[in-house]
């Protein structure tokens, strides 16, 4: 239940579309920051259903890279034509790595700088 588009949820007769995957998706990105469970407080299952019917969902952790909240927060929207697609998804991430990968190498090269830096003053030191 915890990974159900709500729409099933509150109409047993909805059909599960493409669109109720992406909402699960969605669950498992958060959950993918989160290390736990989606509401594993929550033990009581009737009650689980109504609050995510009502629009309850998880926090997002701190520190987690806010373009990826934002991504996954649309896809988990309560009406499915409010969630993005697939190919959609896929280039957000693919955008969100891309920029994770320059600052690493941003990061890599000062760090690379400061390095040599420090070593040119060992060996001025030295001299």
């Amino acid at each position: 239940m915890r990974y159900m588009d709500p729409k099933i949820l509150n109409d047993h007769s909805y059909d599960l579309t493409k669109k109720s995957d992406i909402y699960s998706l969605a669950v498992l990105l958060w959950q993918l920051t989160s290390c736990k469970l989606p509401f594993e407080s929550e033990t009581d299952d009737d009650v689980l259903k109504i609050c995510i019917i009502n629009g309850k969902r998880e926090i997002p952790i701190k520190e987690t890279n806010d373009e990826y909240v934002e991504l996954y927060q649309k896809c988990w929207e309560f009406e499915p034509k409010d969630r993005p697609d697939i190919s959609e998804i896929v280039s957000i991430l693919k955008s969100i790595n891309s920029e994770k990968n320059k600052t690493i190498k941003s990061e890599e090269n000062e760090i690379t700088k400061e390095l040599e830096n420090d070593n040119l003053s060992c060996q001025i030191r030295n001299y």
